[in-house]
């Protein structure tokens, strides 16, 4: 799994260049490309489902941080056995028509309307502990953070969400990075996989699923806390090579050329794996020509 540190080092080799100006170009270039082909599909991996509970006579729900766009079938609220399925509100003003009365309650919700980053029901829920779910496309954020690295991990055990650090400031800004253990040849060392940090202070990590690795007590193991691209493994570096290609035009041709052609074959791997939330991708490679990408993109500098 690549995260900015090593995309940014992969633009340094690729282009034979580590001045912080080159790097910091490579930065604009390679957030700019993962943006462009997350624009291309509607890709199942950007999808995420969310569930809340309602709270009575409470109209409006906090939506996630990284919400980008309702996606699917949108929104429904379980109640007992029975799921409901409010419709969308077509727009501000059928909204506030709507709530001209604010004294209307119900479990069963009939519309549902989207504003200032809340989730919003009418009539107004009547009752606590609802369950409301709906599936998101998740919005990109600029990768812009290096890896840290200070400290050790010294606590880590099979099973349980929770990584305590050894001499390691965490900050609650980390959260929603992934963190990774260093993998070792002896007992008391990590798995070398990547976990998703769900919450993050001081000195200790929870993660969105539980460590799957051997447990790790009162030895020090190096780890890293990293900004992940949110490409699929083994597609991560697409950007990295689209953003070396657009660097290297003038300066070797040749060298861009294929650099771009690595970048073309990869997209063309990811759209027929990823174009489908099934296995059975029916896919024809006419639906993907990487001679109509739009020639604006790649640039002269």
């Amino acid at each position: 799994m690549e995260n900015y540190t090593s995309l940014r080092n992969l633009f340094r080799d690729l282009t034979f260049n580590s001045t912080s100006d080159n790097l910091t170009l490579g930065d604009t270039l390679i957030n700019a490309s993962i943006k462009r082909i997350l624009g291309l599909k509607s890709w199942p991996f950007l999808l995420k489902t969310n569930t809340q509970t309602t709270v009575a006579s409470q109209q409006f729900y906090n939506l996630p941080y990284n919400f980008g766009k309702l996606a699917g079938s949108g929104v429904t609220v379980t109640v007992s056995n029975t799921r409901y399925a409010p419709k969308e509100a077509p727009n501000v003003e059928f909204w506030n028509q709507k709530n001209e009365s604010t004294t209307i309650t119900s479990n069963i919700p009939e519309w549902f309307f989207i504003l200032n980053g809340q989730l919003g029901f009418w009539p107004t829920p009547s009752s606590a502990g609802n369950t409301i779910t709906y599936t998101y496309k998740v919005r990109f954020k600029d990768l812009s953070r290096a890896n840290y690295t200070t400290g050790n991990v010294g606590t880590a055990t099979l099973g349980s969400a929770t990584i305590t650090g050894s001499a390691a400031s965490w900050a609650t800004v980390m959260a929603g990075r992934w963190i990774r253990i260093t993998a070792g040849d002896t007992a008391n060392t990590g798995d070398g996989e990547w976990y998703e940090i769900d919450s993050i202070s001081s000195s200790t990590a929870i993660l969105k699923r539980n460590y799957a690795g051997l447990s790790i007590a009162g030895v020090n193991n190096a780890y890293i806390i990293g900004e992940t691209s949110p490409l699929p493994e083994g597609y991560d570096d697409i950007p990295v090579y689209e953003a070396a290609a657009i660097r290297m035009a003038r300066l070797d041709p040749s060298l861009a050329t294929q650099y771009k052609a690595t970048a073309d074959e990869k997209l063309l791997g990811l759209v027929r794996e990823y174009s489908s939330l099934t296995g059975g991708v029916a896919l024809d490679e006419s639906e993907y020509d990487a001679t109509r990408i739009n020639p604006n993109f790649f640039v002269q500098l």
